[in-house]
């Protein structure tokens, strides 16, 4: 598998990962209910990098991703490697927050990270 057809699928893992937690963003026990009004909006998540769609990445090269919840929502950011280990990259720090306000872009990792080549 060569280096762009792994950033594409790290990405669209990370969309699909953006999607699940945000499916999840309801209260954690299971006595809860949410009930939304009837004909409600779903929560959506837009996900886009630093490049345009189709940019190619080069190895050493940074990468930024942009997210952006429908509505508020608790968000979790999963990095799978090539040997599909899963690992939890946002929230990362103690000033991530867990939940995310709707409608208000998000960019990870939020200052520039320098790179190993």
């Amino acid at each position: 598998m060569n280096h762009d057809s792994n950033v594409a699928s790290r990405l669209a893992l990370w969309g699909i990962a953006l999607l699940g937690a945000a499916a999840l963003a309801g209260p954690a026990h299971a006595q809860s209910r949410v009930s939304r009004a009837p004909n409600a909006a779903a929560l959506t998540v837009d996900v886009w990098t630093n490049k345009e769609e189709g940019g190619v990445y080069r190895p050493g090269e940074g990468m930024r991703i942009f997210f952006r919840p429908s509505e508020d929502a608790f968000v979790l950011l999963y990095n799978v490697d090539t040997d599909g280990f899963v690992h939890l990259i946002y929230p990362y720090g103690p000033n991530d927050p867990e939940r995310v306000e709707g409608a208000a872009p998000i960019r990870f990792p939020p200052v520039a990270i320098p790179t190993i080549s």
